[in-house]
C-alpha cells in the first residue's frame, strides 16, 4: 500500500474505533480462538517480540496519586482528587495505575507523554518493561488482525502425524523425532531470516479506518443493519450524522490509496473468505440469515464471516471512493454467460431472498398454485393425489384455488385475455408456476383458450405471461372428458343409493344436450338429470369423490393412467416437486 507511518495518529484523528473498539491482548485471543486461529497471549507476545506481529496500540499505565479522606475506620475513603506534583498536602493519599479509554483527549494526552505508542510504526522507553511489569501494560488490537495473523500462522503452525514416531511391534522410534527437530527448527530459521513486514498490516489497519463508516452495514439480514457503539468512551457518537458526512475520496486520498491497490486489497480478502468458508456454498442463504443467530457460528465458519465481513467493507468503501462498483458475487476475472435468475442483494434485498428460499427449497409459499372451476375438482383433485401418490398436493407446495365458476376466471366479453392474465403473470414472476383447469364454456374459449394463452407478461415484454400446457379447457367437462357413459351411469345410481337407477342411455342425453348446446336452449345436465328423476340436489364435491373412487376401482376396465385428469395431475405434480421447479417459471417462453 503502504498506509503513512503514523497510522495511529489517522485513527485517532477520525476516531476509528466507535463501532469496532480495539481489542485488549485477552479479548483478542478470544476472539481468534473462537474463530479456530491458534493464539495465546505468550504466543502474540512471541511473535511480537520476533517482529512478525504487533498490537496496533501499546500503553503503559504510570502512577497516579490522588488525595483521600479515609472514613469509617480505614474501610472507605473519599477521593478528593488528583494530587498534582506542585501541590502541598499532608493528608492521606492513594495511588493506582492511570485510567485509560479511547476519548481523543486521552489518546493524544497518552502518546504526546509517551505512554502510547504504536509498536509497528516507533519504539518506546517502556517496551523494556513489557514483560518485567506487564500490570503496567496493555496490547491493543484490532478484530480485523485476525486476518493478518491467519495468514502469517498458518505455515507456522505444524501438524503432527504421531502415529509415525511408532515402529510396527508398537516401540518408539528414536529416529523419528531426531528428524522432525531438525526439519521444524531449519523452517522456523528460514522464517526469521527471510521476514519481512506482512503485507496484510496495512490492510487491518485499513479495514479499522473504515470500520465506523462501512462495518454496520456487514451487521445485519440484506434487510437490516445493527450499529453499536464503543461505549461510555464516545456517549453522543450519531452513526446517522457520521455516515452523510463521510468522505470516501478523501480517506482514500489521506490512505495514499489508489483505485487498483484497494480492488487488489479487496480480491485478496475476497479470494480467501470464498476458499476458507466451510458454508461457501450456502452463503446465498447465510447472508439473510438473522445476526444472532449467525453469530452461533463457530470455528472457520465464524473465521469466514469475519473475512467476509472486511470484504464487503472494502467493496463498499470502494464504490463511495471512486465511483465505481465491484461485481459483490465475486466474479473478478471470469465471465458470466447466464445467471438466470440472479439479483444484487443491495439492489432488492426481498426479491434475492424470495429467489435464494426458492433455490434452497425453504420458501414456505406454493411452487405450483392450481386454479379449478368450481367445488367438484376442488373436492376431486385432492382424492386423486390420495390415490395416486398417497399423500395431498400441499405435500407437493401446491395450492389449490377454487375460482367459484368459469365466469370468475373470464372475466367479460371486451377482456381479450381474461382475470387471471395479471395474477398468473404475477405468480410466475415470483417463481410459482400457476396451472389452470376449467370447463369449456361460456368465455373461457376466447379469453382463456386463446387469450391467456397469448398474454405477454408485464414483467418480461420479450416472455408470455404463461405456457400454453399449463392452461387446461375440457371438452365439455371433467365429468364428460374422463367418464364414459356407463361409469357416469353407475356413479349416479351409487351416488341416489337406492332412490333412482341410471342407464347410459341416461347419461348420453346429458352428453349430447352439451356437446350441441345453442343459445336459449335449456341443457340436460348430469345436475338437471338427477333433480328430475330424484327430487333433490347433485352435490357436485360429493359426487366428484365417486367418481374418482370408481375410476381406481380394479373392476374399471380404463385405467387412471389413460384418463385426461390423471395425465393432468401427474404433470403438475412432477413440475412442483423437481428440484428445478421453482425457476420453471422464470423461463417461459415467448
Amino acid at each position: 500500500m503502504p498506509l503513512p507511518v503514523r497510522v495511529t495518529d489517522l485513527m485517532i484523528d477520525r476516531e476509528a474505533y466507535h463501532v469496532c473498539r480495539l481489542l485488549t491482548s485477552r479479548d483478542f485471543v478470544s476472539f481468534c480462538r473462537d474463530r479456530n486461529i491458534p493464539v495465546q497471549a505468550e504466543r502474540l507476545r512471541h511473535l511480537e517480540r520476533l517482529g512478525l506481529f504487533f498490537p496496533m496500540l501499546r500503553i503503559h499505565r504510570i502512577d497516579v496519586v490522588h488525595k483521600v479522606e479515609f472514613l469509617d475506620g480505614g474501610t472507605l475513603f473519599r477521593d478528593l482528587g488528583q494530587l498534582r506534583p506542585d501541590e502541598a498536602w499532608d493528608g492521606d493519599v492513594q495511588t493506582e495505575l492511570a485510567w485509560f479509554d479511547f476519548s481523543q483527549r486521552v489518546m493524544q494526552s497518552w502518546i504526546e507523554h509517551g505512554n502510547a505508542w504504536d509498536p509497528r510504526a516507533r519504539s518506546s522507553p517502556h517496551a523494556a518493561t513489557v514483560d518485567t511489569d506487564p500490570r503496567r501494560h496493555e496490547a491493543y488490537y484490532s478484530q480485523f488482525q485476525a486476518f493478518e495473523l491467519d495468514y502469517l500462522l498458518r505455515p507456522l503452525t505444524a501438524t503432527v502425524h504421531i502415529e509415525w514416531a511408532l515402529r510396527d511391534d508398537g516401540t518408539i522410534d528414536p529416529a523419528w523425532g531426531d528428524q522432525l527437530k531438525p526439519n521444524l527448527s531449519e523452517f522456523a530459521t528460514n522464517i526469521a531470516r527471510h521476514r519481512t513486514p506482512n503485507p496484510d498490516r496495512d490492510l487491518s489497519a485499513l479495514c479499522q479506518i473504515i470500520s465506523d463508516r462501512y462495518y454496520p452495514k456487514t451487521q445485519g439480514d440484506e434487510r437490516h443493519i445493527m450499529i453499536s457503539t464503543g461505549g461510555m468512551d464516545h456517549p453522543r457518537w450519531d452513526w446517522y450524522q457520521f455516515a452523510r458526512n463521510w468522505d470516501a475520496a478523501a480517506v482514500a486520498a489521506a490512505l495514499d490509496l489508489g483505485k487498483d491497490e484497494l480492488r487488489r486489497l479487496y480480491e485478496r480478502v475476497f479470494l480467501l473468505y470464498r476458499t476458507t468458508d466451510p458454508l461457501e456454498r450456502w452463503q446465498g442463504l447465510v447472508r439473510f440469515i438473522r445476526l444472532d443467530k449467525r453469530q452461533r457460528l463457530k470455528d472457520d465458519a465464524l473465521r469466514a464471516q469475519t473475512f467476509g465481513e472486511m470484504a464487503k467493507m472494502l467493496r463498499l468503501f470502494y464504490r463511495d471512493a471512486f465511483g465505481e462498483s465491484i461485481d459483490p458475487r465475486g466474479e473478478f476475472g471470469t465471465t458470466v454467460i447466464d445467471r438466470v435468475p440472479d439479483i444484487v442483494v443491495e439492489d432488492d434485498p426481498l426479491r434475492a431472498l424470495e429467489l435464494v428460499a426458492n433455490d434452497f427449497g425453504i420458501n414456505p409459499k406454493p411452487q405450483v398454485v392450481l386454479f379449478v372451476e368450481g367445488a367438484t375438482e376442488h373436492a376431486a383433485v385432492p382424492r386423486l393425489f390420495d390415490k395416486m401418490f398417497a399423500t395431498t398436493p400441499n405435500v407437493f407446495g401446491i395450492e389449490l384455488v377454487n375460482l367459484g365458476g368459469v365466469s370468475n376466471a373470464t372475466g367479460g366479453k371486451d377482456s381479450t385475455h381474461s382475470t387471471l392474465w395479471r395474477l398468473i403473470d404475477y405468480l410466475h414472476h415470483h417463481q410459482t408456476i400457476a396451472f389452470v383447469l376449467l370447463d369449456n364454456e361460456g368465455l373461457a374459449p376466447v379469453n382463456i383458450g386463446k387469450g391467456l394463452r397469448r398474454a405477454q407478461s408485464i414483467h418480461f415484454p420479450d416472455r408470455r405471461a404463461t405456457r400454453s400446457n399449463y392452461v387446461k379447457l375440457w371438452k365439455l367437462s371433467f365429468e364428460m372428458d374422463n367418464f364414459n357413459n356407463a361409469e357416469l351411469a353407475r356413479a349416479l345410481t351409487s351416488y341416489a343409493e337406492g332412490r333412482a337407477r341410471f342407464s347410459a342411455a341416461d347419461v348420453k342425453l346429458c352428453r349430447d344436450s352439451v356437446r350441441t348446446a345453442r343459445k336459449n336452449i335449456k341443457l340436460l345436465t348430469l345436475e338437471t338429470l338427477y333433480t328430475q328423476r330424484t327430487g333433490g340436489p347433485l352435490k357436485k364435491p360429493q359426487f366428484g369423490q365417486i367418481l374418482v373412487d370408481l375410476m381406481f376401482d380394479p373392476s374399471t376396465k380404463r385405467k387412471p393412467q389413460h384418463r385426461p385428469i390423471v395425465r393432468f395431475l401427474d404433470k403438475v405434480a412432477g413440475l412442483a416437486s423437481t428440484q428445478s421447479s421453482a425457476r420453471d417459471a422464470c423461463h417461459l417462453g415467448v
